[in-house]
């Protein structure tokens, strides 16, 4: 089954798009998000056999939509979601940092995660 975990709107030390009681502010929140995802789909690249993705992820707000990327994995294989909860622990904090982490499967089999 797949499951999903939200990895904000943008690196955690930056200002983010806010949602708005006008609608004009989904145009740049999508930019925002295109360009966090890209960033880390470089950042964390996916290893083969491990069934996850990026993506992007909507949802309702009192003021309107907002959008998050999100690490889509499959929570029944253990490397997926050792993979996911890697990436949520290793998100950027500033939008300079262009470091490319690897996930090391064999450093990950010890720690338990909780799904």
């Amino acid at each position: 089954m797949f499951d999903y975990v939200e990895l904000s709107s943008s690196p955690y030390n930056e200002n983010c798009v806010a949602v708005s009681k006008k609608g004009d502010y989904i145009p740049a929140m999508k930019v925002e998000l295109a360009r966090y995802k890209a960033m880390l789909e470089k950042r964390f690249p996916i290893p083969e056999g491990v069934n996850a993705n990026f993506r992007v992820k909507w949802s309702n707000h009192d003021f309107g939509m907002y959008g998050e990327v999100a690490i889509q994995f499959d929570n029944d294989d253990p490397m997926s979601t050792a993979f996911a909860y890697f990436v949520d622990e290793n998100v950027p904090a500033d939008w300079d940092d262009e470091s490319v982490i690897v996930f090391n499967p064999e450093e990950e089999k010890s720690k338990e995660y909780a799904y």
